[in-house]
């Protein structure tokens, strides 16, 4: 049986939760723009996590995580993997806008795939990227964002194709432009597993901003 007293204690052991909250004052600080009477039970999507693949080909093909919570921490990790060099763009925009602009992030970067192919016919070597921050936007807003899906972008240029403009995430699908997270720490990892102090990401990856844990069950029990 869900219970309010259990998800406080698991979302702040976790470091999901604004910093100086505490329960004995109360709840409602956890739900910034919601002006009617609050239901407990959305503290149920107060993590979101979605997922994106752009191929079935494991030679071609950029994969990866997108989370958020509550508090405005949010994270993408993902791993990259190409026949020969080239860059790349990969990310994700929320569905909801409060003001007609996406909000999201789309990382860019260089995939060296070349330098890991020294035998001919070796396959290419995976990448790891991640991207992480704070964002009051996604604490102002989450009731409404994680009841929505997300859309995704990401792109290469391997064949001497031309990178899209990324704001073009957000104008071909109805938002009228792109306005990125706050992002505090990007990296990119050739070959090399994800650092994992302070708590492992939703697949293994890297912890998030304050050593933020993204690997926690999903609780569908009913409201206690």
């Amino acid at each position: 049986m869900w219970s309010l007293y259990n998800t406080l204690q698991v979302l702040g052991g976790t470091g999901h939760l604004p910093v100086g909250f505490h329960a004995n004052a109360g709840i409602r600080s956890l739900f910034p723009n919601v002006q009617q009477n609050v239901s407990i039970s959305l503290l149920k999507i107060y993590i979101y996590s979605t997922s994106y693949q752009s191929s079935s080909d494991p030679d071609s093909q950029i994969t990866f995580t997108a989370n958020a919570d509550g508090a405005g921490n949010w994270q993408i990790q993902g791993t990259m993997n190409f026949v020969s060099d080239c860059a790349w763009e990969a990310g994700f925009i929320f569905g909801f806008s409060d003001a007609g602009a996406a909000h999201g992030f789309i990382a860019t970067g260089s995939y060296a795939g070349g330098s890991y192919n020294p035998q001919q016919g070796q396959p290419s070597a995976p990448a790891q990227f991640w991207v992480q921050g704070i964002d009051p936007w996604i604490a102002d807003n989450w009731t409404q964002l994680f009841n929505l899906e997300s859309y995704f972008l990401s792109a290469e240029n391997t064949n001497a194709k031309k990178l899209p403009d990324p704001k073009e995430i957000a104008t071909n699908n109805g938002f009228t432009t792109l306005i990125e997270l706050i992002a505090t720490t990007s990296t990119m990892i050739n070959q090399e597993p994800y650092p994992t102090a302070g708590g492992g990401g939703s697949s293994g990856g890297p912890s998030g901003p304050g050593g933020i844990d993204w690997n926690i069950p999903a609780d569908d029990g009913d409201d206690g």
